[in-house]
């Protein structure tokens, strides 16, 4: 049981990193900025971007909110979304 609840969580942490980095992608786009760009901006490598929108790596908080920041949008308009994928794999 144990084991099956640490895989769900593995999993729903996944989901929601994915679903948080294509939102960011998708602000990205939206405000016509390259991933170089962006990632130059954020003072990151465009690889650790790319992971980041690919969801291969979890968004430090400090970097979300920095984003927000240069899109003008708030910190729900990337969680919020996310967080109602993971809730939908429940």
């Amino acid at each position: 049981m144990a084991r099956g609840l640490k895989a769900w969580k593995v999993g729903a942490s996944r989901r929601f990193d994915a679903e948080v980095g294509r939102r960011i992608a998708s602000l990205r786009e939206q405000n016509g900025m390259t991933r170089s760009e962006l990632a130059e901006r954020l003072m990151v490598s465009r690889l650790t971007l790319q992971r980041y929108e690919d969801g291969a790596y979890a968004v430090p908080a400090f970097l979300l909110l920095r984003i927000c920041a240069m899109m003008k949008v708030p910190l729900a308009a990337v969680l919020a979304p996310a967080i109602t994928v993971a809730k939908e794999t429940v």
